[in-house]
């Protein structure tokens, strides 16, 4: 670029930003701009809607001295809007459909107030063609495109069609009339999955649904009905194909009546959360001139093609792959982003907006359309950004944007002390920058957002500079996934200890900056209130005693929104010392921050030297649920405490409710609160329906966008509280989950307060390991020696029950897991614990891949996580989810391609392994087999002559069945119930039984099967050329009390386990039994010189895990009662009577 050129763009940057500078300053010092001497003036103008909006367009209203008129419900009454208006009329009740969109509402407060003109803003009834039509009708200028238009582009499906005839590159999709769900989803089925589905009218991202599957559509489509219909009063819908990776680009376009239309750039607004925008841009990065050139023509010809005048946007989908764009949509209204293209180009467009309405000519052609620079926008929303962006409502106790500029703006419709409200979109305010590059915008943005203060409800502010300083999105490189494909980064991750590590520290910086300021503040107040009054040691400012040291100790808590990172309660020592500065320390052996604080003009502002460096912090509290909160903002730091123990503050609490700690009692156990505030729409189950976990329970609407309530857990529905139509408030309780109890004969192998014996028996033959409760015995069968474990971290192996105890396929590693939430992996030669690795939830199942690279392990909420074991993480990454069931078993293909996952929802699922099982991007590719009960255990069996290996399964639907894996077909079923001759209970009572446990030994055909109530095994032969199972021997152990809980096979020999534990830290009652199983026809139970170790190894075992027999006969009661899944009640009628007897004999003794 010549320097000429160069000097002539500046000079025009700096006239079009003075001027921009001056309309939207909102000061009425520039005059009345006259509009157009020979077109009818609008001289007032009401503003059909609310917020920030509102505001932003009666500044320009103002500016051009034109009168302006709010409307407003009754949750607006004193909003900011309502204050900026010259005059103000009510409209109806908060929901909008009761004020801001009845039309009628509006027309008869433009006929009060004399108004000639509305302004729609966007929103509402922007795109109303009806509400278009009944201003023209009414001699209203509506300020905005004909009604015509509206109608066209408003209707998604026939604007398809109007862009398809005018040359405009289309989606594939339908865009029909016909509405009939069958219809629709034969149509989702020619184009194919995954597709989106959207209303045909609105926008905003309401309503919007992906699709990834047939299963899925029916929920999907009535679901984007009804949103639909509440936000825009029309429930027709249309199909496109689902771009897998696009860009959204949208292109800015103005008209006016003489049949000019010009295009103003184009936004990029590919960064969205819940289908809507969060961060927009101009113009948008890493694209050509040309294509550039090529977006605005389509543009101009889609505007065109309706006879369109005035402000609106045609919005583009970019598939990234391809380069293609194609027309999705165009908003017939000005866009929420539109402040982005008003700085790009030095023009105020809605002043262009009056003054098209007025009949005048666009100021300027297209080219004269000038760049200048980039522009970012940031929309600051009260949300949640943890539970999945869900709105907030509140007080903003503390509001202070940044200051405004000539690059720099903020949009917004609240002042500090108002309600976000449930009733409406939960944006606070607009944040919009400007630079003469990318670069030089984005480092402001980064500053402001660092520096916009707002307390009292959850915002996104935090998340925002997340997005902006993340390195993908610095090169310009986004596209719709993009918060998805960067979650990582993005969200508070408590498996990253080093981050969470360095989060933690920041939060002690801030809560020693807190404390010392809380003093100071203390101090002043009161000083102030005892002016006169003899000093106190604490409160005297110095203190009166020459080198006193007056001290106290103040408790924050941190609200992290990464719970479970370090210790989030925060106990300081705070040491007044005589010099005026505070001593901070957090425990007697932590290094102590001097700290010096002096007030800095307002009542939460000052400035703070610590550690050698000087800053300015502000501090803002509030009352809030029995806890006083305290923000604090210092450099690009934002924290929030809570502190029970009241501190007084200067700064204003009225209007803030406080209820105290016992006001906050908790709900009951499984009580489902609710996760917003907001309006119940359907309630889709009744009281005391069976549910499942995951299943939907009812739906809300807040903010007019729909959140599905479901299950946390199985079980069934209790005091529901709420039905359609009603509003509730956000933590309000919903219903109650009651979860089932194991009742006499279900059929559920379930158990509550036991832990069943367990055995692994090592590949080799080496060792053979057995656990109860929790407690592990581990014995050598090659020198018959006990096994010492080593667990540097713990001084016992496992806290709580243990659930899963295993020895990989090469026999080098041993794992457990068990109800204390910790998998531990031990070396099998030196028998040291190698890793623990930390799970949030109970685990339930575990697995070792055959090269031991990875573990993965399965916890209550069904989800399968994965480790390497390598690495030096101690947290999973999720693998795969089984939604609504908890995973019973979980094993890796002896080829460690697949990895298969049974759970009580009578599904196994064979999941192909990901080569990169860590990145968390990967598609799972997996599919489901099943049985007709719940799924208790799976086992790999393969044979020397056949490359493939095959599945069995162990089932409550009393078959153990065969599975090709490769292709998921059933082989063969066998039906264990069919040894009835061999079951001790009465077979009248039990029509089917449960399998506990099933082995395989490894290149062979032989299996193992133990089934509920029997007091044996059975031996299957598997033929797995002929496709076939059989049972082939049945071991019955003459004498035995307890079943067979665990089992493992090795070469010649079953090793089993039975009995069970009442108490983690009790061992109960188990024992061990090594049975030949070739040895002769009938499989007897092995002699002393049989088994490797002889007499002395069954001493071994007997004296460590068994117990004496008074203790035996009351531990086995208590497992009696708690297992009824597991053991029939006939069974032991006998015993409880004996044991009842000894009870009273005992008594007489003692007695």
């Amino acid at each position: 670029m010549s320097m000429t050129a160069w000097a002539l763009r500046r000079n025009l940057r700096r006239k079009s930003y003075s001027i921009l500078v001056r309309y939207i300053s909102g000061s009425a010092s520039s005059g009345r701009a006259p509009i157009n001497a020979n077109e009818r003036c609008i001289e007032k103008v009401l503003v059909a809607n609310r917020g920030e909006i509102a505001c932003r367009i009666m500044r320009t209203a103002k500016r051009l001295g034109i009168q302006t008129v709010a409307v407003y419900s009754d949750a607006d009454r004193d909003s900011l809007h309502v204050k900026s208006a010259d005059e103000a009329v009510r409209i109806g009740p908060p929901p909008a459909r009761l004020s801001y969109l009845s039309g009628a509402a509006i027309m008869e407060a433009a006929a009060r107030t004399g108004a000639q003109a509305i302004h729609p803003g966007y929103g509402f009834l922007s795109e109303s063609s009806d509400f278009a039509q009944l201003c023209e009708d009414s001699g209203l200028t509506f300020i905005g495109p004909p009604a015509s238009a509206i109608r066209d582009m408003g209707d998604k499906s026939a604007s398809k069609r109007i862009m398809g005839a005018a040359g405009v590159p289309l989606v594939p999709g339908y865009h029909g009339y016909e509405q009939d769900i069958d219809y629709m989803k034969s149509e989702a089925e020619k184009i194919g999955y995954p597709l989106i589905i959207k209303p045909t009218h609105g926008g905003g991202g309401k309503g919007m649904r992906i699709v990834q599957s047939e299963k899925d559509f029916a929920d999907s489509f009535l679901g984007a009905q009804r949103e639909a219909a509440a936000s825009f009063g029309v429930n027709t819908i249309l199909l496109e194909k689902y771009i897998t990776r696009p860009r959204h680009i949208e292109v800015q376009v103005f008209g006016d009546k003489h049949g000019n239309v010009i295009h103003l750039y184009e936004r990029d607004c590919s960064v969205q959360r819940r289908h809507q925008k969060i961060i927009e841009e101009a113009p948008a990065p890493n694209i050509s001139e040309k294509f550039r050139a090529s977006l605005g023509e389509a543009a101009v010809s889609a505007a065109r093609a309706v006879g369109y005048y005035n402000a609106g946007t045609v919005e583009f989908i970019v598939d990234t792959e391809s380069d293609q764009f194609y027309f999705m949509e165009m908003n017939t209204r000005l866009q929420v982003e539109h402040p982005v293209t008003e700085m790009i180009v030095g023009q105020d467009l809605v002043e262009w907006q009056i003054r098209v309405a007025n009949g005048e000519p666009l100021p300027i052609s297209q080219a004269e359309v000038p760049l200048l620079g980039h522009a970012f926008e940031a929309r600051i929303y009260a949300e949640n950004v943890p539970k999945g962006f869900l709105p907030a409502t509140g007080v903003l106790n503390h509001y202070r944007p940044v200051a405004v500029s000539s690059s720099v703006r903020v949009e917004t419709g609240v002042e500090q002390g108002d309600t976000v409200s449930m009733h409406y979109d939960p944006m606070i305010a607009k944040l919009v920058v400007s630079g003469g590059n990318r670069g030089e915008a984005l480092v402001k943005l980064k500053d402001c957002l660092s520096n916009f203060q707002v307390a009292g409800v959850p915002t996104n502010i935090n998340f925002l500079q997340k997005l902006a300083s993340h390195k993908e999105f610095a090169v310009g490189n986004v596209e719709t996934h993009f918060i998805e494909h960067h979650k990582t980064d993005l969200f508070a991750d408590e498996s990253n200890p080093a981050a969470a590590d360095l989060a933690y520290k920041a939060a002690k910086q801030s809560a020693a900056l807190v404390a010392a300021c809380v003093s100071a503040i203390e101090h002043s107040a009161w000083n102030e209130s005892n002016h006169g009054k003899l000093p106190s040691i604490w409160h005297s400012h110095p203190p009166f005693r020459v080198h006193h040291e007056a001290k106290q100790t103040i408790e924050l808590e941190w609200d992290n929104e990464c719970e479970g990172t370090g210790s989030n309660l925060l106990s300081l020592g705070v040491v007044y010392q005589s010099d005026g500065s505070y001593l901070i320390h957090e425990g007697s052996d932590s290094p102590s921050l001097e700290v010096r604080v002096t007030r800095a003009g307002g009542n939460c502002d000052f400035r703070v030297e610590a550690a050698g460096l000087s800053m300015n912090v502000t501090i803002a509290a509030y009352l809030k649920d029995g806890y006083k909160h305290i923000h604090i903002w210092h450099g690009s730091e934002h924290h929030q405490f809570k502190q029970k123990v009241g501190i007084e503050f200067s700064g204003d609490e009225e209007g803030v409710q406080h209820r105290s700690s016992s006001e906050t009692s908790s709900h009951p156990p499984g009580t489902v609160v609710a996760p917003m505030a907001g309006l119940v729409v359907k309630v889709l189950v009744e009281n005391e329906a069976k549910v499942d976990q995951g299943q939907p329970v009812l739906v809300m609407e807040a903010m007019k966008m729909e959140h599905v309530v479901k299950a946390p857990s199985s079980g069934s529905i209790h005091d529901l509280k709420v039905k359609a139509g009603q509003q509730v408030s956000d933590g309000s309780a919903l219903f109650r989950i009651k979860e089932p109890h194991i009742e006499e004969g279900h059929n559920q192998n379930k158990l509550l307060d036991v832990a069943p014996a367990l055995i692994s028996v090592h590949p080799s033959h080496k060792s053979v390991a057995v656990t109860v409760g929790s407690d592990l015995r581990v014995f050598n069968l090659i020198d018959n020696s006990p096994v010492t474990l080593v667990d540097e971290s713990n001084e016992s192996f496992h806290k709580d029950y243990v659930r899963a105890i295993r020895y990989s396929a090469s026999g080098k590693l041993f794992v457990s897991t068990g109800d204390d939430k910790l998998v531990k992996i031990w070396s099998a030669e030196s028998w040291r614990c190698l890793n623990t690795i930390c799970s949030e939830k109970r685990v339930t199942a575990v697995a070792i891949s055959h090269d031991d690279s990875y573990v993965c392990y399965a916890d209550k909420f069904g989800v399968v996580w994965v480790v390497e074991l390598g690495g030096i993480t101690k947290k999973g990454v999720p693998l795969l989810s089984h939604y609504c069931s908890i995973i019973t078993s979980l094993e890796f293909s002896p080829d460690g391609r697949y990895i298969l996952s049974a759970d009580r929802d009578f599904k196994i699922r064979v999941t192909v392994f990901p080569e990169e099982p860590l990145q968390g991007a990967h598609e799972i590719q997996s599919f489901c087999l099943g049985h007709t009960e719940f799924v208790t255990c799976i086992a790999f069996v393969s044979s020397p002559e056949l490359t493939q290996s095959y599945l069995m399964s162990g089932s409550g639907d009393s078959t153990v069945r065969l599975w090709d894996i490769a292709s998921g077909s059933l082989l063969d079923t066998c039906e264990v119930s069919t040894v009835a001759g061999h079951l001790e209970s009465n077979e009248s009572e039990q029509t089917q039984v449960t399998v506990t446990d099933l082995c395989a030994i490894p290149d062979s055909s032989l299996a193992a099967v133990a089934i509920q109530s029997f007091q044996g095994i059975l031996l299957l032969s598997c033929d797995l050329s002929a496709h076939t199972l059989s049972i082939t021997k049945v071991i019955q152990i003459p004498g035995e009390s307890f079943i067979p809980t665990s089992i493992s096979l090795s070469t010649s020999t079953l090793w089993m386990a039975s009995g069970a534990s009442n108490g983690p830290n009790q061992l109960g009652y188990s024992r061990i039994r090594a049975i030949s199983c070739i040895e002769s026809e009938k499989s007897s139970i092995l002699e002393d010189e049989q088994i490797p170790g002889g007499t002395k190894l069954l001493e071994k075992l007997q004296g460590k895990v068994s117990i004496e027999e008074s203790v035996m006969i009351a531990a086995s009661e208590a497992v009696r009662t708690a297992m009824s899944s597991l053991l029939m009640k006939k069974q032991y009628s006998e015993e409880k009577r004996e044991f009842r007897k000894r009870s009273r004999n005992d008594k007489k003794t003692t007695n």
